[in-house]
């Protein structure tokens, strides 16, 4: 199977983290393994640090989709009972959840322009 990519920036939250999370994530992108019976799948995207990887075991896409195809939600269930959420960011959630996690506290004029400033940064990897 082709990874899927969704091109856009989303909101996280995890259930009972056991460890920091960041809150946005750039194109979430889905991978399947297949070895005779042996699957494994898991989903993996960017964030303003390391970026995060997570075995999963189903993915629950909301409805509506953007226009573009992207679903503006999902939830990801972990191969450990994990529940992920990814909310489409937009200013008003970026501006309620996340500016005050961020080191310079940008401000955005459009969801368009914030969505556009996260595809597009460059954040450093260790």
């Amino acid at each position: 199977m082709q990874p899927v990519s969704y091109n856009s920036v989303y909101y996280v939250e995890m259930d009972h983290a056991e460890y920091p999370l960041d809150p946005i994530a750039v194109r979430p992108t889905f991978f399947e393994y297949r070895d005779g019976d042996y699957v494994e799948k898991r989903c993996e995207w960017k964030d303003t640090g390391r970026g995060f990887n997570l075995y999963i075991k189903d993915v629950l896409l909301d409805e509506p989709v953007e226009a573009n195809g992207q679903p503006k939600s999902f939830k990801l269930i972990g191969t450990q009972g994990e529940v992920v959420r990814f909310t489409l960011l937009t200013n008003k959630i970026f501006e309620e959840k996340v500016v005050q996690h961020t080191f310079a506290q940008p401000v955005f004029e459009s969801d368009e322009e914030l969505q556009r400033y996260y595809l597009t940064k460059k954040f450093s990897t260790l």
